[in-house]
């Protein structure tokens, strides 16, 4: 019984090792805070349609961009109007991208009735990608993975906190920053 015990705590380890950085299963459906409107993923179109979610019609869609499903926040306004999605845990080819591609990535998107009107790189809000969290494949720029209110909507003001101790706060119908403060 105890060799069996020792072989599955070994089996266990060996494969925690292993898919320590496999991706999230992808999400594929995002609800806005008043459970009204609904972006889902149509992955035959490459299209997000956003519905309202009682009568389950597509208000608009769009063209999905080039983020990780797996590790993106998204927020949809109250009005389904605006939508920010919020790339947290940014894919990195360590091997073959340099500091300067890493830091040239869009990190947030922000939407109006499907049409992007304004976007971050990460160079826009973090310092440096040491202050970050690495793992094999991806740099974790925000503490999302461990504290789900560094990224959070209120009213019309989107707040993220970075591992630098900086929080922004992002009007939602515009895109801007409208404060920057230490932590």
């Amino acid at each position: 019984m105890k060799k069996m015990s020792f072989f599955i705590m070994l089996y266990v380890m060996i494969f925690g090792v292993i898919a320590a950085d496999e991706p999230m299963p992808p999400m594929t459906e995002f609800t806005s805070q008043n459970n009204e409107y609904k972006l889902i993923i149509n992955n035959s179109a490459q299209k997000w349609n956003l519905i309202k979610i009682d009568t389950y019609k597509v208000l608009y869609e769009f063209t999905y961009p080039q983020f990780a499903l797996s590790q993106l926040k998204v927020l949809i306004s109250n009005d389904g109007n605006n939508i920010v999605l919020i790339d947290w845990f940014l894919w990195v080819d360590w091997k073959n991208e340099g500091t300067q591609t890493i830091m040239n990535k869009n990190i947030i998107k922000f939407y109006y009735m499907g049409k992007e009107i304004k976007s971050y790189k990460l160079s826009d809000l973090f310092n440096s990608i040491k202050n970050g969290v690495e793992s094999v494949s991806h740099l974790q720029w925000t503490g999302y993975n461990d504290d789900k209110n560094c990224i959070i909507m209120e009213n019309d003001l989107v707040k993220i906190k970075t591992l630098e101790s900086i929080e922004y706060a992002f009007n939602i119908k515009t895109g801007n920053i409208e404060s920057r403060r230490k932590i």
